[in-house]
């Protein structure tokens, strides 16, 4: 069957509205968030297509995690208040997705649409990148202005080349239930891996030959064919490759490993 998913990573500035932004899409609803420590991932579908998102802090001292989760196999929305008048730690952040993700689409947009609905201030940075930034909105999570845009917007993107050939694939039944069988019997199921855990048997992560040997044991053909499933669920943001080749089974748990050790 025809798979659509993608990954879409979420930077700016901290208080810029990434989080509230993340709500309205998921629930159609405003609610009003604090600064995201670290990186918060959740499923965010809109239309057909699951989006894996991943939420950035704007703090500057996560910056150095931050890149490692950057890659040209996503789809990144910029985000910025127009009322912080200071735009530099927006500049670092595109900085540092041109650096680590040149060939990546980006969608920028501006946040409190209600009071300021330009996107004059915007121009300048779209300048810099003019092969890069596929359209700027105006958008406010309290009342829904410019979120269906926005929807569509997604849904062009990730179903467009440079991303088409990441988002969409033929997926056979037993590939997805490979990962579910992944995550049901070797990852934690809670967001912190703990030390209960270790006793439980449960894995923060798995070599890939372990994960061959489980892959062919519930169906999969061969080490290609397994291959094929991590690379795709990867792509996505369901699992996250290290850089021996181990598979980290939730990468959330990553992420708050490096938001632990970096503050």
């Amino acid at each position: 069957q025809l798979v659509k998913r993608c990954r879409l990573m979420l930077i700016g500035q901290s208080g810029a509205g990434k989080t509230t932004l993340i709500h309205r899409l998921r629930y159609n609803k405003f609610s009003n968030f604090g600064s995201t420590d670290g990186i918060d991932l959740s499923i965010v579908d809109v239309k057909d297509i699951p989006f894996t998102v991943f939420d950035f802090a704007g703090q500057k001292e996560y910056e150095h995690t931050h890149i490692l989760f950057f890659n040209s196999e996503a789809l990144y929305l910029g985000v910025h208040d127009p009322n912080m008048e200071d735009m530099h730690e927006l500049q670092r952040y595109l900085n540092m997705i041109q650096n680590c993700a040149p060939t990546a689409p980006l969608i920028m947009i501006t946040t409190r649409a209600l009071q300021k609905s330009s996107n004059k201030l915007l121009l300048p940075i779209a300048r810099q990148y003019p092969d890069k930034i596929r359209s700027m909105l105006a958008i406010d999570s309290y009342d829904g202005t410019g979120i269906e845009a926005l929807k569509a917007e997604l849904i062009k993107a990730a179903t467009s080349e440079p991303l088409a050939s990441h988002t969409m694939h033929n997926l056979l039944n037993i590939h997805d239930q490979f990962y579910n069988h992944l995550i049901s019997n070797y990852a934690s199921e809670n967001r912190y891996f703990t030390t209960t855990d270790m006793i439980l048997n449960r894995k923060f992560s798995l070599s890939f030959e372990e994960i061959v040997s489980i892959g062919m044991n519930i169906g999969l053909k061969d080490r290609d064919d397994v291959k094929l499933a991590l690379d795709l669920f990867c792509k996505w943001g369901y699992f996250f490759r290290l850089s021996n080749d181990d598979i980290v089974l939730k990468p959330q748990q990553l992420a708050d490993i490096f938001a632990r050790v970096f503050t």
